[in-house]
């Protein structure tokens, strides 16, 4: 009779290995290797997390940044766009003084007349004034009259320079005193008035 003898197998080898050559354990190694790679997963993911919500916050300080900047910007704009206008204002009030001033002036008036006539290359000869007139909210006219020796061209740029000058002259009407026929020559007399403000 035939014995058999029967080995017991082993579910594993000495090398871990079955019969069939499968690792079908889990080792000390992979359990380290897999909570480390857990624990950096967890980590990472957290950092992560992190750090989007400080860049959600920094975009947010950095919008209420510009917002602020742009607000400060529109206030810089308007006290520019207020100083334009207070030099604009300034300006027109120091004009107004030279158109009116508030002095009678008749030697600034004497003089513009005079050095507007010289100018035109006409021939000053005389400047008459006649009594104030009292105008409204102060305002004082000082009718005067113009003796002019010139031609028909001078006389015009005589008369245009008077509408140029910094004070304001206005010219009422103007008079051919003696209408010469040497050299084209006539003698004018201007009536106008200067302002000035009384205080």
């Amino acid at each position: 009779m035939n014995r058999f003898h029967c080995k017991k197998l082993n579910s594993k080898n000495s090398d871990g290995l079955n019969p069939l050559g499968n690792n079908r354990g889990i080792s000390t190694s992979d359990i380290i290797i897999t909570v480390v790679a857990v624990i950096v997963i967890i980590v990472s993911t957290i950092f992560l997390v992190s750090n989007i919500i400080t860049l959600n916050r920094v975009n947010q300080d950095i919008d209420e940044i510009k917002e602020n900047i742009q607000a400060k910007q529109d206030t810089l704009n308007k006290l520019i766009e207020l100083g334009k206008s207070e030099d604009m204002l300034r300006e027109e009030y120091d004009r107004s003084e030279l158109y009116i001033p508030s002095e009678r002036g008749e030697a600034d008036i004497t003089s513009d007349v005079t050095s507007v006539v010289s100018d035109s290359n006409g021939r000053f000869n005389g400047l008459s004034f006649e009594d104030e007139i009292n105008l409204e909210n102060g305002i004082t006219s000082i009718p005067f009259t113009i003796r002019v020796d010139c031609t028909y061209d001078e006389l015009s740029a005589i008369i245009d320079s008077i509408g140029k000058t910094e004070r304001l002259y206005i010219i009422e009407s103007i008079v051919i005193v003696d209408a010469g026929s040497e050299d084209d020559n006539l003698v004018a007399d201007i009536n106008a008035n200067a302002y000035y403000r009384k205080n």
